[in-house]
């Protein structure tokens, strides 16, 4: 993409968007493909290389965010770095099963038909959307880090896995898992943020070869933005869910993804 005034806007737009929806759980990688085919931003390798400089900046807000918070100090460095070990083992082992099935969002978008791919898109953030509403029934969820172990950090990494599906969000999906399965609203969100880490580390590593695809400035201009917005992302949904409120964003999913089915199947 070249350097233009239209091109740094997208930039601008696509960072904050990366940015916001990357710790909501509202699944970025829809929010991006729809802005991606509504305003016909640039395909292949340079979408590949902002896609990897959008990432770079929310994991800058992330590592940030948790650099000293309460509840890793609370937590045996070691015990902390098992779990995340094991979780990411069962994201990796979920990511193959789903890769061989073809079914992974990379994989619809090869091939596919860009209508039917939006629909699975819309389709995810309704499930999305029913599963956050139903963080709202869930009680005695206290549980912190010294008493979840390993059934919890296999189910939530395997969850994040089943992030790889359209329409699926990552942070939503393993914080509801996290939720279910007893944890402390601080300590889900914490240990989905942590999780959250490698998984993005490991998505730009697969796609960096594409980076010298764009202009410097405008990589520079998506990774400020997705930093800003990620960073402030990330402080309310933490504040959002120590406050009970995550549930709120399921609302949003499923609202967002019956108007995108209406539009896209009228």
């Amino acid at each position: 993409m070249e350097l233009t005034l239209p091109a740094l806007l997208t930039a601008a737009i696509l960072g904050l968007v990366q940015g916001l929806t990357e710790f909501l759980p509202v699944s970025s990688s829809t929010h991006l493909r729809f802005l991606h085919a509504l305003f016909s931003f640039d395909a292949g390798a340079s979408s590949v290389a902002f896609d990897v400089t959008l990432h770079a900046g929310t994991l800058c807000a992330v590592v940030i965010v948790l650099w000293r918070p309460q509840i890793i100090q609370k937590t045996p460095a070691l015990r902390t770095v098992c779990m995340l070990a094991v979780s990411l083992a069962s994201t990796v082992i979920v990511y193959i099963i789903l890769k061989k099935a073809g079914i992974t969002m990379k994989d619809s978008a090869v091939g596919a038909d860009e209508h039917a791919v939006l629909i699975m898109f819309a389709a995810g953030l309704l499930v999305t959307g029913v599963l956050l509403i139903a963080t709202r029934f869930i009680k005695n969820n206290t549980r912190d880090a010294l008493s979840l172990g390993l059934v919890f950090a296999v189910v939530v990494g395997s969850a994040q896995g089943l992030a790889l599906l359209p329409g699926i969000s990552r942070s939503g999906i393993t914080i509801i898992s996290s939720l279910f399965l007893g944890a402390a609203p601080g300590f889900a969100g914490t240990y989905s943020f942590l999780l959250s880490i490698p998984a993005i580390l490991g998505a730009a590593a697969m796609d960096i070869r594409h980076i010298a695809a764009l202009d410097p400035l405008v990589l520079a201009v998506g990774f400020i933005c997705a930093f800003i917005s990620g960073f402030a992302a990330l402080k309310l949904l933490i504040t959002l869910i120590k406050k009970g409120r995550f549930y709120f964003f399921g609302f949003y999913c499923i609202a967002a993804g019956i108007t995108a089915l209406v539009v896209l199947l009228r």
